[in-house]
């Protein structure tokens, strides 16, 4: 089972910037951009995405499962 939870951000180029270069994770889906709504991260064996589609519609965190 895997379990990737959906984070929301205000700032997507910033998000992406803190995550690739502060928490070393990396872009997996090679249509993700700067400007994409939803991006999807990894790093090993840890997926998590981050989007600003949602955050003034949705309350609380997203986990896929």
């Amino acid at each position: 089972m895997k379990i990737i939870p959906l984070l929301k951000v205000r700032d997507m180029r910033a998000a992406i910037k803190h995550y690739t270069e502060v928490l070393d994770f990396r872009l997996t889906c090679p249509d993700d951009t700067l400007d994409s709504p939803v991006v999807d991260l990894g790093h090993e064996e840890m997926e998590l995405q981050i989007t600003i589609h949602e955050s003034e519609h949705l309350f609380g965190s997203v986990i896929y499962v």
